[in-house]
Order: C-alpha cells, then structure tokens, then sequence
C-alpha cells in the first residue's frame, strides 16, 4: 500500500511537469504570435495616422534605366555646372555624370523628397522608441510572465526598428541602444539574480 501512494505520487508529479512544459512551450508560442500583431498594428496605426512622404508629391514619377541619360555634350566642367545650376546637385545625385537643366529639377525635386523622408524617419523613431521604452519600462515592473514577456519583446523590437529608421542621427542612435541595453541589462539582472 506505501509503495501504491509513493508510486501514485511519482506519477502525479510527472503529469504535473508535463503539463508545465507544455503551458510553458504554449505561452511562449502565444507571446510570439502577440508580439508580432502587436508590432505590426503599431507600424500601420503610425503610417495611417502619421504618413510616410510620397516621391510623387516632391517629383513627378520618373523612371531613368542605364543608358538612357543625357549626358552634358560640352566641355563644362562639374564645377562650372555646379556653381550655375546650385549646389553641384546632379555631381551630388548622378555622381561623375552631368546633366542638363532639365535633369537638375529632378536633382532638387529629389533633395528635397530626401529631406522630407529624413524629417518623417526621424519622428517616426521618436514615436516607435518612446513606445518602446515604455513598453521596456512596464515589462521591468509587471510580474507576470506572459506580460512581461509581450511587453520586453515588443518594446524592444519598437526601439530597434525606430533605430533603423534613423540611423543617420549617430547620436541618437547611440544613446537609444545605450538605454536599451540598461533596460535589458536590469531585466536581465533582476530574473537571474539567484
């Protein structure tokens, strides 16, 4: 009869470790597949509310294939060009070929569709890192695992996808991961501590 309860117990005990993984194996599954919704509703919420700039709007649509260019058929030299035709903009953009005047309205058209874009990436990364970080933040608090999971993972994925985007700003980007490795540095100390 002793042995029949220390038996019974052994094998209560596995179902019960069994069990473990496999909830364990399912809240890992399920905070992938919320971390990954999670990130993408982010990014469409920020191109609806806040759009990207359209080539189109800076430029009219214009497609150039090799070969096709109009190269500058007198003897101008590039800094003769540029200093008529502002800034050397086509020696910028075309690099060692230069064009003629109506190429160099694609040349600002393009300056200035790129500094938009830069514009738009930089507070796209304001918005995607101050997300992350408070997601970073909430996971350091909140001692539940499934939350603490979703909200380290997404938060962490948010500053990294904003330090992609604005990774022209070398500061910027610096001091964000330097948070971000704290963030995870401190997690990382407080679960493992023992």
């Amino acid at each position: 009869m002793i042995l029949g309860k220390k038996l019974t117990k052994k094998l209560n005990l596995g179902k019960r470790i069994n069990m473990a993984k496999k909830k364990t194996g399912l809240m890992i599954l399920m905070s992938v597949i919320i971390v990954a919704i999670l990130v993408l509703f982010i990014n469409l919420f920020v191109s609806y509310v806040y759009p990207s700039p359209d080539y189109e709007d800076y430029c009219s649509a214009r497609i150039v294939y090799p070969g096709q260019e109009k190269p500058i058929e007198n003897n101008d030299s590039c800094e003769a060009l540029a200093l008529s035709q502002r800034d050397q903009c086509c020696a910028d953009y075309y690099g060692t070929s230069y064009y003629w005047d109506e190429d160099l309205e694609y040349c600002e058209c393009d300056n200035t569709y790129d500094e938009a874009r830069t514009n738009y990436d930089q507070k796209v990364f304001f918005i995607f890192a101050g997300l992350g970080f408070i997601l970073l933040i909430a996971g350091l608090f909140i001692n539940f695992t499934l939350v603490e999971i979703i909200s380290l993972s997404t938060g962490g994925i948010l500053v990294i996808e904003g330090i992609a985007r604005n990774f022209d700003d070398k500061l910027m980007v610096l001091i964000a991961t330097g948070v971000l490795i704290v963030i995870v540095g401190i997690f990382a100390f407080k679960k493992f501590k023992d």
